[in-house]
């Protein structure tokens, strides 16, 4: 090997020839312009619809619902493109922090570069992963042949490390001639050395945070393949039941019936193989457990693939990280709990947006296809459909900001889509109800003209679906669960700006004519009551879904 190989390349060499060659990966796939990306949007099935009806106006001579097709079209391309755009460079972002390394032979020093700047030329060690540091060690003081009282004292030693969390491992040695090859039938006759004691010490913060994951309802087991012993020590030191300990030698003899049945009420499972620890997974899934499984090592990549959820951490090896799901930027179970709790806050303002939208646009179709029935004029007109879809979208923006019942956020939660079904079964038609209602009042009491008519509706649908967002966002009373600023301050502009709308010159170009004092008590208190209403059937419906 030349002096050079030996030191490998020069931090200048490597440098010019990734220049030269490029990076050490795949071709990445071509990233398109933002201009690009943003015109892409305009051929979604539903825009293309809204924009040949804009075309289908214009050329019919209605310019004004031509342009406000284009405005609310424009408005919502944008909005998508900023969303979508910031969530793909947040990605990016967290992809460099994950980033694949290896171990390159720099100006004769060993160090770890990205894998995508290795270049031709670079001497790379190979690691299957790190080892544990050795902390502790004892040895035996006599070196003799073992008989049964030596062999009762080496085994009470392995014990006594063992029950002391020690990982422990026997030296042993014999005289044996100089041959090229040894292979495991050398292996008897052995003199005993002594033991080598190794300790891989708990996180201090591990039992707090095993204490915090049992109240969300998490509960944690401990697949490892280390001996009861040692696991049994770690397990007690942070407060994990090892009463029920299952080993691998008895799991082995187990049907998968019977090793889920056991597997519900063991928290240790100890010297078990790879193999094995999928079974125990496959086991609690098939008891209708959602399973997530933390491992960093080559032989927990199985594990990592048949788990509902893989977690990883940025320092293990490639193999387990990419067989992770998650991985965790810090090795710190805080960080898992913490994720946990986010992750139950987002579904939980997934689950509001899933609700409020499916009713809402349920009882909006069933009021559109009444009113046809018995008006001679359109209850609302297509532009001004839009306008009200584009403003109560903008209400629901700050959803993801909103707060979350600690209730909630206590246990797991399932997905049901029957539950979203029956709401908006529900609601839908009590909103309809309502503005059923409305129209009896614009018309009976009223005698609203068509543009009135368009007026009253558009302000009162709006109103009502819009603030009942602050009923359904808490399984609570709305009363008492406060929603988060930016939510509550959107619902309000957005209310207000429905009702001032009409008294503005946009207002007049878009159909709408001012309303009567009187028109806004009649939607103050028909709101109330529908907020009322829904308060009550959601405590029926949503509540015992998510008790």
């Amino acid at each position: 090997m030349t002096t050079a190989r030996r030191n490998g390349l020069s931090g200048l060499e490597a440098q010019a020839l990734l220049l030269a060659v490029g990076p050490n990966e795949p071709v990445p796939k071509p990233r398109q312009r933002l201009v690009v990306q943003l015109l892409r949007r305009f051929a979604s099935p539903l825009v293309a619809i809204l924009l040949l009806a804009c075309v289908a106006s214009a050329a019919a001579g209605d310019l004004q619902n031509a342009a406000i097709i284009v405005v609310m079209v424009g408005l919502s391309v944008i909005i998508d493109f900023v969303q979508t755009h910031r969530s793909e460079r947040a990605a990016a972002s967290l992809q460099t922090k994950v980033a694949h390394t290896a171990t390159a032979l720099r100006d004769g020093v060993f160090r770890e570069v990205l894998r995508r700047d290795l270049v031709p030329g670079d001497v790379i060690r190979l690691s299957a992963g790190d080892m544990a540091v050795s902390t502790a060690y004892e040895v035996d003081g006599r070196i003799e042949q073992l008989d049964e009282v030596a062999r009762q004292r080496a085994r009470a030693t392995f014990e006594q490390l063992g029950g002391k969390g020690y990982r422990v491992l026997a030296v042993a040695y014999a005289s044996v001639e100089r041959r090229a090859r040894f292979s495991k039938a050398d292996e008897h006759d052995l003199t005993l050395a002594g033991f080598l004691a190794f300790v891989d010490p708990p996180r201090e913060d591990a039992r707090s945070v095993l204490v915090e994951l049992r109240r969300e309802g998490i509960d944690v087991k401990v697949l490892t393949g280390d001996g009861d012993l040692v696991a049994r020590h770690v397990c007690e030191s942070v407060g994990v039941p090892v009463e029920n300990t299952l080993v691998g030698a008895e799991i082995e003899k187990m049907s998968d019936p019977a090793l889920a049945h056991r597997a519900e009420r063991t928290h240790l499972f100890a010297r078990v193989s790879p193999a094995q620890k999928t079974r125990i997974l496959a086991a609690l899934r098939s008891r209708g457990h959602v399973v997530g499984f933390l491992g960093d090592g080559i032989n927990d990549a199985p594990s990592l693939h048949t788990a509902d959820v893989g977690i990883s951490v940025a320092n293990a090896v490639d193999v387990a990280r990419d067989a992770a799901d998650i991985i965790l930027l810090e090795p710190n179970l805080l960080v898992l709990l913490a994720g946990v709790r986010e992750g139950r806050k987002a579904f939980g303002n997934v689950m509001k947006y899933l609700l409020m939208g499916t009713s809402s646009n349920f009882g909006n179709m069933l009021s559109m296809a009444g009113a046809v029935i018995f008006l001679p004029f359109l209850p609302m007109l297509p532009g001004q459909i839009l306008l009200n879809n584009l403003l109560y979208d903008l209400a629901q923006l700050t959803i993801p900001t909103d707060n979350v019942d600690a209730s909630f956020l206590q246990k797991p939660r399932r997905w049901d889509i029957d539950v979203v079904r029956r709401f908006a079964f529900i609601i839908g038609p009590v909103s309809s109800l309502f503005d059923f209602a409305t129209f009896a009042f614009l018309i009976g009491i009223f005698h609203a003209s068509e543009r009135s008519f368009h007026t009253g509706w558009f302000v009162e649908s709006l109103a009502t679906q819009t603030l009942v967002i602050l009923v359904i966002r808490t399984m609570g009373s709305p009363l008492r669960s406060r929603p988060s600023l930016a939510l509550g301050l959107s619902v309000m502009a957005i209310v207000a700006i429905g009702c001032a709308l009409p008294f503005t010159p946009l207002g007049a170009w878009l159909g709408f004519v001012p309303l009567p004092a009187a028109y806004f008590v009649f939607v103050l208190v028909a709101t109330t009551a529908y907020m009322a209403l829904v308060e009550l059937v959601k405590r029926l419906v949503v509540r015992r879904a998510f008790p």
